[in-house]
């Protein structure tokens, strides 16, 4: 019996032991994952200052006096940056929720790690524990250097740079947008035009004309509005809309001001009624005409008036809602309506190479090496020579034109007027507009002989060769027509004898007449 007590005994001393070992080895992988954190932390917040020295466009403060340097960047580099700062932001957020519980769960038990005594013999426990639970982990980063390279910027080939962190390399712009969107400058509506004209009671119409009414909710019938496809179309628009507007956005809390369209919502005084000129009102929940005011008034305080207005609210919510945000959105809904009328005058060659655009929509990833790649702008480095092998025009960014629409403007086809002295232009566009230039094309139908009258005549005309003919066959018309001038007319002498004028001319300078 003694025996047996004495073995409980050290069993139980055994499995206190061995508690208090599993216990110390998880405050030391706790400790670690704090401090692991912390250096996390600290390195997403080097990580979004390079950034901002970078590209200050990412948050431009209105107090800006260009002390963060940076050069002029393309709107999809900034806008893919900006998703960058976003993922640093929500992981920041992750770390540091993860400390404070640690701290909040093991903070009095953080004591027992003080070594008093300073004989280092703590310090040499817990270093060995950190040596096995990195022994247990090989993959956990172990050089502080890992980390903060983490969240910088990409390296180099040689001639360009990857702007996106090892940690944010699976961020695409064509992940976030569709192609139609173009980066966010653009809606992309024809689904929720095509669920529109499926409505039951819509009339049809084009898609033109849907982005142009798309919130004239009143020249909808009673019907319509009040049907369950008209309201899953609304909430599908709306849906689409607050995202799209999310993510054009992602560090200005776009959330705020969709939040606001929800309390403003609540707080509207709406009125159900409009009144006639014959003085009948018209109720606009419930689709009814009512002879007086005061019929309506009894109305609207009975049952069946407070159960439409009730099953209206969601539908009124979603029309309100859809409202307030193409405001915030009215300048893509403005650029979305100039792009279908632009697209409407474009040839089908024209529109395929326009989606070309597709396969140009990576090089946001990337910075050409030597345009202001160290953040200088207009320094030392501004003059630095932009990689461009094809030789494709600088547009307004100073980057070399996108090549679909190199291609799509014709800045590959040189067009060589004799008429200017063979001056050699580039694409059809400055090619055309040149005929009217009085300094080039015009001087040199003068100096052919053109009088300044027939000058639209010879429009669009670049050869020398075809300049004179079309003015000798002008010339010889010209003749042509003032023979059969004469002719036309007939004049009758004194014996009534008709001729010609030509002919009655010649006679009487005879005196035979």
């Amino acid at each position: 019996m003694k025996y047996f007590k004495a073995h409980l005994q050290s069993v139980g001393a055994v499995s206190r032991l061995l508690m208090l070992i599993r216990y110390q080895a998880t405050m030391t992988t706790t400790l670690e994952e704090t401090r692991s954190a912390l250096e996390e932390l600290e390195s997403i917040e080097a990580g979004i200052a390079e950034r901002l020295q970078y590209n200050p466009d990412i948050h431009h403060s209105q107090n800006d006096h260009g002390v963060l340097g940076g050069g002029k960047r393309t709107i999809g580099q900034t806008l893919l940056q900006q998703h960058e700062v976003k993922l640093f932001l929500d992981e920041y957020s992750k770390q540091c929720d993860a400390v404070k519980k640690n701290l909040e769960t093991f903070s009095s038990d953080f004591e027992s790690f003080d070594d008093k005594e300073l004989n280092f013999n703590k310090f040499d426990g817990l270093l060995s524990n950190i040596k096995d639970y990195y022994a247990k982990y090989p993959e956990a980063p172990q050089d502080s250097s890992n980390i903060f390279a983490m969240y910088g910027i990409g390296v180099d080939d040689g001639k360009r740079r990857k702007i996106l962190s090892s940690f944010a390399s699976n961020l695409k712009l064509t992940g976030i947008f569709t192609v139609q969107e173009k980066n966010g400058k653009l809606l992309d509506l024809t689904s929720f035009y095509n669920a529109f004209i499926n409505v039951p009671g819509v009339d049809s119409l084009d898609y033109l004309t849907y982005l142009k009414k798309i919130t004239s909710f009143g020249g909808l019938a009673t019907g319509v509005r009040q049907s369950k496809e008209y309201y899953e179309y609304l909430k599908e628009l709306n849906e689409y809309l607050a995202k799209f507007w999310t993510k054009i956005q992602p560090l200005s809390r776009p959330e705020r001001s969709l939040d606001k369209i929800k309390e403003d919502f609540k707080t509207r005084v709406t009125s159900v009624a409009v009144n006639n000129e014959d003085g009948s009102v018209y109720c606009k929940v419930c689709d009814k005409t009512f002879a007086k005011e005061s019929v309506f008034q009894g109305h609207i305080s009975g049952k069946k008036h407070i159960k439409s207005a009730k099953l209206a609210e969601p539908r009124q919510y979603m029309e309100y809602q859809l409202d307030n945000i193409l405001q915030l959105l009215s300048k893509q809904l403005k650029d979305t309506r100039e792009n279908v009328e632009r697209r409407q005058l474009l040839t089908v060659r024209e529109q395929q190479l326009e989606k070309l655009d597709v396969t140009n929509a990576s090089d946001d990833e990337y910075e050409v090496i030597g345009k202001d790649s160290e953040g200088n702008d207009g320094g030392e480095h501004s003059g630095d020579r932009v990689y461009n092998p094809l030789n494709i025009p600088l547009g307004p960014d100073g980057n070399p034109l996108p090549f679909w629409l190199y291609k799509l403007i014709g800045l590959d086809t040189e067009f060589n007027c004799e008429v200017c002295g063979n001056v050699k232009y580039k694409g059809r566009a400055s090619f055309e507009a040149h005929f009217l230039e009085r300094k080039s094309h015009l001087k040199g139908l003068q100096l052919l002989g053109i009088e300044s009258s027939q000058i639209d005549v010879f429009k669009d005309i670049s050869l020398i060769k075809d300049v004179l003919e079309l003015k000798a066959k002008i010339s010889k018309k010209k003749k042509v027509d003032e023979t059969l001038k004469e002719d036309n007319y007939e004049l009758e002498d004194e014996d009534g004898n008709v001729m010609s004028e030509k002919i009655y001319n010649e006679l009487k300078k005879q005196g035979l007449i």
